[in-house]
């Protein structure tokens, strides 16, 4: 064998090697099995497991010439911090075995020198199993600083799934690692060079044939990178005699190039245009359909440009379809991009990638986006060139608004006002009538287009009127019936706009204000559930796990104390419902039906025997899941995170307990105005017991004192006394109850019945050895009581 190995050295150490890796059996590093194993191996918690990732991403863009290739890179030059930590506690690389597999040996006497030899020795090694032995090598090859040219060469000639075996083989570490990062990474640079590339696009049109084809070849490498020098080439007009060779090399680079082709398709140069058409209908993109309708069917068109957009239709889908049934075909589309049905090209940074044509620079450049804001990006353009082919067409200018506001929405925070600015959806909003805000938004209730819906009414309530509220006659109103909305953003926005118009007069719906009112007050800013189980015991054993996730649960043993909980609990963010329970699929149905349960989250929880009919019960509901039952709190906390998935595709983004809280106290404000303004429109007095609740939440409490200093019940005087009185609260929220009680009495009376009000007489007179501010708070609730001349007042305190 030793003997059989010299020789082949003296005819081409690489050529020899390669007929021992054949008789090994060396895998197509660019196979499947090599595929699954490298991500397999990408998973292992060993050191440099993120540049391992990085370099695996990496490699694949080059065989797939993938989009990412950019991005990637930059995250490659980088050293990551946490790679770096792991690197220092890390224990020192172990000596390389001693060899004795006889082809082994064999491999390491016949003594690599080339880097290409290295690379073989490697591989064969790896395939071996006796990849250990070839450290040495690997570090011999990287002290060796080839420099980047070298190592492309590299790559071309083995191909980059063959660095991927070198970097992920743990016999190898840590040489491995470094010798394909620093390959593959300046593969990554020559690809990307800008010089390398415009040198490339004019070496397409030279004279000799290899200068054409390496060209070619760098280019298709270096793939959808290569789309903008290409176009910039063929944007410009001094390069006339080479437009040939480029659109067909846009034509060779395919699909991969879709994106930057489709955005030069706006460009202000028609020649450009009509050339981009061309390319695009031979490489049969169909998504550029979208961008070559309008231009086919638009009459404002050059007729170039509309010709050759036609026959570009006509390759990738056939006929060219009619106005109406072109712009019927946007508007499906933009129907599609804004619920998600259309991919987006997303970076490693879970960035959305959307490209324009930069006329200033007369190339394609791609924009990073929030993946919702590019949803809603598409859909406003999409929907905005099916109004230009059909201005009548309703649907889509119902989406075009809904998608505008929803851009803007998602920029500043769904919670936030929309931002104001030229031609923002704040502005444009403003200059709708309120009749025109309140038809869109029946439109956005009707197609559950909540963000937008919710915005619509903030705007109802800064430009309209009151008059809209009882515009529908003896149905509510569009803003009414948004008080009364599933979607509890919705609900919120509308029920501040109604109070901010301040009506007058009764209209239709008016009896869901107390109760909007009630449902926000209600809330105490914590995380709440409900679990209900048959069994008292897995019931409790459910809410104790979801209590160490950060959970304040309720218990029901039936459906009817599920639903009771549920539509009582403002804070509610989950539903537990164990597959046993009797009447749970009905109990599901009764979720959905009630505004205030609509949208909560379900997990049907069951046994892994049960786990066919939990699937059975969540089939037909999507925003419930099953969840097998949980024995420890990590189960809960993978489950919920699920879940939490769930729900964003479902497009529900839960607000924080923090955003519950400060909803609170808007709606205790709210009810304060009410009351203080003396409107006879909603019957309030049943707002009494939440708002007593919140009197004993310290940071509601100042605010429900002033309310209940509002109301004219006994329930509220006997609430603010007690709350007074309450030795183990802060001061402040005590004074503020005191001072509400003398409001209260000013107003109404004195309420109280004799013996509520001799045991605050107690109360004082059992205050001699309490603190100073305590007496005197207890001294002014008798003083209200004595201006209001209860009986027994003077007489009590003269007696003690």
């Amino acid at each position: 064998m030793v003997a059989e190995a010299k020789s082949t050295r003296a005819l081409g150490w690489s050529a020899g090697l390669r007929s021992l890796s054949s008789v090994v059996g060396v895998c197509d590093p660019d196979s499947a099995a090599s595929w699954r194993r490298a991500r397999s191996a990408s998973q292992r918690p060993t050191t440099g497991l993120k540049s391992a990732s990085r370099l695996l991403v990496l490699s694949m863009s080059f065989a797939l010439a993938a989009s990412a290739a950019s991005a990637v890179a930059q995250d490659d030059a980088t050293e990551d911090p946490a790679d770096a930590a792991a690197a220092a506690e890390a224990p020192a690389a172990p000596p390389a075995p001693v060899v004795t597999d006889p082809a082994a040996l064999a491999v390491l006497e016949t003594k690599p020198t080339t880097p290409a030899e290295r690379i073989q020795a490697l591989l064969v090694l790896i395939k071996l199993k006796q990849a250990a032995a070839g450290r040495p090598i690997a570090a011999e090859l990287v002290a060796a600083q080839p420099d980047d040219a070298a190592w492309s060469q590299l790559v071309a000639e083995f191909g980059p799934g063959a660095f991927i075996k070198i970097a992920l083989e743990p016999g190898l570490e840590p040489e491995g690692r470094q010798l394909a990062d620093l390959a593959l990474g300046a593969v990554d640079r020559l690809a990307r060079d800008p010089a390398r590339l415009e040198q490339a696009v004019r070496d397409l049109s030279d004279a000799q044939p290899a200068v054409r084809q390496t060209a070619v070849a760098q280019l298709r490498r270096s793939g959808l990178t290569a789309a903008a020098p290409l176009l910039r080439a063929l944007a410009d007009p001094a390069r006339d005699s080479e437009r040939p060779e480029i659109r067909s090399m846009l034509v060779h680079l395919g699909p991969v190039a879709d994106a930057p082709l489709i955005s030069a398709l706006s460009a202000a140069d028609a020649r450009l245009q009509v050339d981009v058409a061309d390319v695009l209908g031979q490489i049969g993109a169909s998504a550029a359909l979208p961008a070559l309708i309008p231009l086919a069917l638009s009459d404002a068109t050059d007729p170039n440009v509309r010709t050759a957009a036609r026959q570009a239709i006509e390759r990738i889908a056939g006929p060219v379809p009619t106005r109406p049934a072109g712009a019927a075909y946007l508007y499906r589309q933009a129907l599609a991009s804004y619920r998600g049905d259309l991919p987006l090209e997303i970076n490693v940074e879970n960035q959305a990638m959307l490209w324009s044509w930069n006329s200033a620079q007369n190339q394609p450049e791609a924009q990073p986006y929030l993946p919702a804001v590019a949803r809603t990006q598409r859909t406003l353009e999409l929907a905005r060139q099916a109004l230009a082919l059909d201005p009548s067409l309703s649907a889509a200018a119902s989406l075009y608004w809904a998608a505008l506001i929803e851009r803007d929405a998602h920029t500043a925070g769904l919670d936030q006002p929309l931002p104001a600015g030229p031609k923002g959806a704040r502005e444009l909003l403003a200059q709708r009538t309120p009749a025109e805000l309140s038809q869109l938004l029946a439109d956005c209730l009707a197609e559950r287009r909540t963000i937008a819906a919710a915005a619509i009414a903030r705007q109802l309530g800064e430009t309209g009127s009151a008059a809209i509220l009882s515009a529908s006659g003896t149905r509510p109103a569009p803003l009414v019936a948004a008080a009364g909305d599933a979607d509890r953003r919705v609900r919120f926005a509308a029920l501040g706009a109604i109070i901010q118009l301040a009506p007058l007069q009764s209209f239709a719906g008016a009896s869901e204000i107390p109760r909007a009112l009630e449902y926000f007050i209600g809330s105490l800013g914590s995380r709440g559930a409900v679990v209900a189980a048959p069994r008292s015991a897995e019931a409790a054993r459910l809410a104790g796990l979801l209590a160490q996730a950060g959970f304040e649960p309720q218990i029901a043993t039936d459906k009817r104390g599920l639903f009771q909980h549920a539509s009582q609990m403002s804070d509610c963010e989950v539903v537990l419902i164990d597959v046993r329970l009797t009447g749970a699929a009905e109990a599901i149905a009764e979720l959905r039906r009630d505004p205030r349960t609509a949208e909560l989250p379900v997990a049907i929880v069951a046994p892994p025997e049960h786990d066919e009919r939990a699937h059975d019960l969540a089939r037909h509901d999507s925003l419930s899941a099953v969840w097998i039952r949980p024995l420890t709190r990590a189960g809960v906390d993978g489950q919920l995170a699920s879940l939490s998935e769930r729900l964003a595709v479902a497009g529900i983004v839960p607000q924080s307990p923090a955003l519950r809280f400060e909803e609170a106290a808007a709606a205790l404000d709210w009810l304060a105005a009410l009351l203080q303004s003396r409107t006879r429109i909603y019957d309030l007095r049943a707002l009494t017991d939440v708002v007593e609740r919140a009197l004993h939440v310290p940071q509601l409490a100042v605010r429900a004192a002033t309310v209940l200093g509002e109301l004219p019940s006994p329930q509220a005087q006997l609430a603010l006394v007690e709350a007074a009185s309450l030795e183990v609260s802060s001061l402040e929220p005590r004074q503020a109850a005191a001072e509400a009680f003398a409001e209260s009495v000013a107003r109404f009376g004195i309420l109280l019945t004799t013996s509520e009000m001799r045991r605050q007489y107690e109360r004082y007179n059992a205050s001699e050895f309490k603190d100073q501010a305590t007496q005197e708070l207890l001294a002014g609730v008798l003083d209200t009581l004595e201006r209001g001349r209860a009986p027994l007042a003077g007489r009590e305190r003269l007696a003690n």
